[in-house]
């Protein structure tokens, strides 16, 4: 099993709600919390990641050449890769991720909100919120673990990481949580650029 050690860090104020709970008269979205400190699930890093890959693969077919080109010629299909790599209904698939946690005890944020009725195109009966909201400058550290199985994937095993790299790095433009939060990350970065060498036609 390969892994991907990677660190997030909050550039703006990022909310990944865990749901409403009660303040005064008015309802407040709490972030989610493991052992009282803010949290991001894996079900998150794992939604966005792969919501990245989506996006980016089609541009990759048209410059792919080596390993990655002999991959999509298998896979001709967007929706096979991610089903492979992600797994369905009927499939696990090739990628655990765990869930982000901090060591850092950040002051939480209470941020007022508004909300609107779109079809009358002004403010909602008790529009008045509050939500919770995590400081910037907030580290995250998670694992992408990668698993082998069997002598199929293992043909492809630099192919799928450098995929997942891409889809992590993605995570910098795409943003996080309900506001898509400008985040910055650690990752094997260096790694990602030699293999783009070897799979990616630089014209």
């Amino acid at each position: 099993m390969k892994k991907i050690e990677c660190t997030l860090r909050t550039v703006d104020l990022l909310h990944v709600g865990s749901g409403e709970v009660s303040m005064g008269h008015h309802g407040i979205v709490a972030v989610q919390k493991l052992h009282d400190k803010p949290f991001i699930p894996g079900s998150t890093l794992r939604g966005n990641i792969r919501a990245n890959m989506k996006r980016i693969l089609r541009g990759l077919r048209t410059c792919a050449k080596g390993h990655l080109k002999d991959f999509f010629e298998e896979f001709k299909k967007d929706s096979q890769v991610l089903r492979y790599i992600f797994g369905g209904p009927d499939y696990q698939g090739l990628v655990i991720i765990s869930g982000g946690k901090t060591d850092q005890n950040a002051n939480i944020n209470v941020i007022p909100g508004v909300r609107l009725d779109q079809a009358r195109r002004s403010t909602a009966t008790g529009a008045l919120f509050f939500y919770e909201a995590v400081p910037p400058g907030t580290e995250f550290a998670f694992t992408v673990f990668l698993q082998s199985t069997g002598k199929r994937q293992a043909a492809y095993q630099d192919v799928i990481y450098f995929l997942i790299l891409l889809a992590i790095q993605q995570m910098e433009h795409s943003g996080l949580g309900r506001h898509r939060t400008h985040v910055e990350l650690e990752f094997p970065r260096q790694e990602l650029e030699q293999m783009a060498e070897e799979m990616i036609v630089n014209e």
